[in-house]
């Protein structure tokens, strides 16, 4: 996915994504009352820290792509066999003694059942940064929501005891520079965080090492990477990287054909906790474990890695043209695209010419050094990755 760079950044707003544009559906006109109404229900009960607890322990078992846990697995604990118990969550309780003693109990109208709402749309609760982050005495989180036309901005509610016991008062912006102050939770729709990113490809094969090899077929992976840039909104979860690779390769010498082919094409999650650490600690990398090339043929003359941060909101088209060189005389420069739903999130793009990708194996100092042992190639300022070969 890159492909013609001379167009590398091409991006459309207001596609076909429901998500994009500001006109809402009635059923997200619906949407957004629904979640506003549970903020203010858990806003009165997250000043308990036993529940707060209980929310963390749950997070923690990474059921899902990122930091969050399913209404259905507070409501409904039971139908879940990862969570091992039957126990009604402390969460549950709570919740519905507010709804019951609150006018929210009516607020979708009559017989209107919030909890039902939430566990059959598939809503979530996110947490976007650990209670531990924050000092001791900021440990409430405000409880904010997707707000469907944006992923960066919103109210929330906060519970405060300032005016009567568990006052429930609004938060009139809560965002990415609101939640390094205090905590935040955030209710949304699972497939907005849940759905994109996350996978990784590819295992060990054969032996590794740029060392002398009497082995002469070799694989190329992408080893770890350190991310240090919130891409996207933080209402659309961490940033999932899209990943992809290509070769470039002589076709016909005589008659000056070159092309560019994709080969592989995989999106990479991390959740803003691990960005966050990241950001303070360069020696945390991720594990990601992907080839990058299953054989990386003499002909292959150029790999491409491109990368581009995936949201819903737009149409991104990446493109990359490559410069192949045909004869000493002659250099061609074939072109791809290939188009994301995307904002204008783009990451980068780096070639990677055979014999200076053999050469900075060996020699680290061509590139940024080495992680681990593996030499640190860079993306840009805020994105980089370590690269092996595997000999076969």
């Amino acid at each position: 996915m890159f492909f013609y760079a001379c167009q590398k950044e091409d991006v459309t707003t207001g596609s076909d994504d429901s998500l994009s544009g500001n006109k809402l559906t009635d059923k997200q006109v619906e949407l957004l009352g629904v979640m506003d109404n549970a903020a203010r229900v858990i806003a009165k009960i997250t000043v308990d820290k036993e529940i707060n607890d209980e929310i963390a322990n749950m997070v923690a078992l990474g059921m899902y792509n990122d930091d969050y846990i399913k209404f259905k697995d507070l409501f409904q604990p039971e139908s879940n066999s990862k969570l091992k118990s039957t126990a009604a969550t402390k969460f549950a309780k709570r919740f519905r003694d507010v709804v019951k003693s609150s006018s929210l109990k009516s607020s979708g109208g009559n017989g209107f059942d919030l909890e039902k709402y939430l566990i059959d749309n598939d809503l979530a609760l996110y947490v976007p940064y650990p209670l531990e982050d924050y000092p001791e005495n900021m440990r409430t989180p405000v409880v904010s929501f997707h707000p469907l036309t944006n992923d960066s901005v919103n109210i929330g509610y906060l519970c405060s005891n300032l005016k009567s016991i568990n006052q429930v008062q609004q938060v009139d912006e809560v965002d990415e520079a609101y939640s390094q102050e205090r905590p935040v939770y955030i209710i949304e729709p699972d497939d907005i965080i849940g759905d994109s990113g996350g996978g990784t490809g590819g295992g060990d094969v054969g032996d590794t090492g740029g060392g002398s090899s009497n082995k002469s077929r070799f694989n190329v992976k992408l080893v770890n990477m350190h991310v240090t840039k919130f891409y996207g909104g933080i209402f659309s979860g961490g940033p999932d990287i899209n990943i992809v690779f290509a070769d470039a390769i002589v076709i016909d010498a005589e008659n000056n054909m070159a092309a560019v082919k994709k080969h592989f094409d995989s999106p990479i999650h991390f959740s803003r906790r691990e960005v966050k650490k990241m950001k303070k600690d360069k020696n945390r990398w991720k594990d990601v474990n992907i080839v990058l090339d299953p054989e990386w043929k003499e002909d292959e003359l150029v790999n491409y890695i491109g990368m581009v941060e995936l949201d819903k909101l737009g149409t991104f088209t990446l493109g990359v043209k490559a410069t192949v060189k045909v004869s000493d005389k002659v250099s061609l420069t074939p072109s791809i695209s290939y188009t994301y739903k995307s904002t204008n999130d783009f990451v980068g793009e780096r070639e990677l010419p055979r014999d200076f990708f053999l050469a900075s194996e060996k020699d680290h100092n061509l590139e940024s050094g080495t992680y681990d042992g593996r030499v640190i190639r860079k993306m840009n300022a805020d994105v980089m990755f370590t690269t092996e070969i595997n000999y076969y």
